[in-house]
């Protein structure tokens, strides 16, 4: 629901129209195209393949079929996001549903602690999704969040239940290698996992099989990175970030401004809960601790970035706080049941309805072109009058000219 918004991002057009030139030629274009102050430069576009999907789908459903294949990439990242937050090792499930200490006062509401950790999993992941809202938009970066949640997930329940999920993920880097130039940050991971695991493997009894674990991430490692060069621009994809981290430019658009305090005090406190949480579940924070720092760093270097630490750590927060043992009774299950209906209900109507924190008026409920925030009007009476030419436009506004 949250992701169902009319168009409005205006690079979702530049996508587009670079979509279109792809299939129409059949290929790449020699030279730059539309940008007219790069019309004899080489084409360059890393985001190839998203272009090529978000134009097949409009090709065939229109603008209702992009927006509805925006919200269901969203949901199924959120969908991951849920499993991930739900996870448990399979020495704590065997130990949990056993209860294998006959002293354990617990053990008899164990079913309903599991119903409680799952509610607990929806109230993070709503309030995440609701606030990363504004970065819900047909761009490739939806597709390279889906493959950073699944690299993740999957490395987590291989490492921690031997599930082979993680075989999948040389196969996903070559989708990512194709669709956003932000790759670099799908190796970090397994970096995390690396060096935690090999320290948490040192405390766990189980540390034999965890070590063998370790060096098939390593291996699954090393086939995602030769992946990854298996696009039109090899490795250099891998050295995109740090080409645009290095342009003094980027300090004059706005969603690249660095993430202060004043402005952002939510996305501070909330990476001090993540590091409070960890409090709570020290026993396996040493992977979660590597993985999550250098996301607090990216969070918080550009405004565009911030929902990166929400969809990182909100799984986090979600693991560390339900490891608190805790009683539960039939009736309090109910409630806690109630209340997290009546907050997603409430919630959403706020969001949807633009009320109160969760104004977002470029994000506005629908299936279609959201005309109101583009120059419609102006292309309008450039037709009507029959207007040629080159215009001056603002940069932003380029793409949705070109798609018209």
């Amino acid at each position: 629901m949250l992701s169902l918004t009319s168009i409005s991002d205006t690079d979702a057009f530049t996508h587009l129209s670079l979509g279109r030139e792809i299939i129409k030629t059949l290929g790449f274009p020699l030279t730059e195209q539309f940008n007219h102050t790069s019309l004899d430069k080489p084409f360059g576009y890393p985001e190839w393949l998203f272009g090529v999907i978000i134009y097949s789908v409009y090709l065939i459903l229109g603008s209702a079929g992009v927006v509805i294949f925006k919200a269901g990439v969203i949901t199924f990242t959120y969908f991951i996001l849920f499993k991930d937050s739900e996870l448990q090792t399979m020495s704590s499930q065997a130990e949990f549903l056993t209860g294998s200490d006959k002293s354990d006062p617990y053990k008899n509401c164990r079913g309903l602690i599991y119903q409680a950790r799952y509610l607990i999993a929806v109230i993070f992941l709503f309030l995440i999704a609701i606030f990363a809202r504004g970065r819900f938009v047909e761009r490739p970066e939806i597709l390279s969040n889906l493959f950073l949640v699944f690299t993740i997930f999957s490395l987590n329940q291989f490492f921690y239940n031997g599930r082979r999920y993680i075989y999948f993920i040389p196969l996903v880097f070559i989708l990512w290698a194709n669709t956003h130039p932000s790759i670099i940050i799908g190796l970090y991971p397994f970096i995390a996992f690396i060096i935690g695991g090999a320290i948490q493997s040192f405390f766990n009894k189980y540390e034999h099989q965890q070590w063998n674990r370790l060096k098939i991430i390593t291996l699954i490692l090393f086939a995602s990175i030769l992946c990854t060069l298996i696009n039109p621009y090899t490795y250099n994809i891998l050295f995109a970030p740090k080409g645009l981290a290095a342009n003094i430019w980027r300090y004059e658009v706005v969603e690249l401004a660095p993430a202060n305090w004043e402005a952002y005090k939510p996305l501070y406190i909330f990476i001090g809960i993540i590091f409070v949480s960890f409090i709570f579940n020290l026993r396996q924070s040493i992977i979660n601790i590597i993985l999550i720092l250098p996301f607090v760093a990216i969070s918080t270097s550009a405004i565009r970035f911030i929902p990166l630490i929400g969809i990182i750590g909100a799984p986090i927060v979600v693991r560390n706080i339900s490891n608190l043992k805790f009683q539960i009774s039939n009736f309090k299950l109910l409630l806690l049941k109630i209340f997290v209906s009546i907050y997603i209900v409430i919630l959403t109507i706020a969001t949807l309805a633009n009320i109160g924190p969760f104004k977002n008026y470029e994000n506005t409920f629908g299936i279609s072109i959201n005309a109101s925030s583009l120059p419609e009007g102006a292309l309008e009476y450039l037709h009507k009058n029959n207007i040629q030419g080159r215009i001056f436009n603002t940069f932003h506004f380029g793409g949705y000219i070109t798609f018209k």
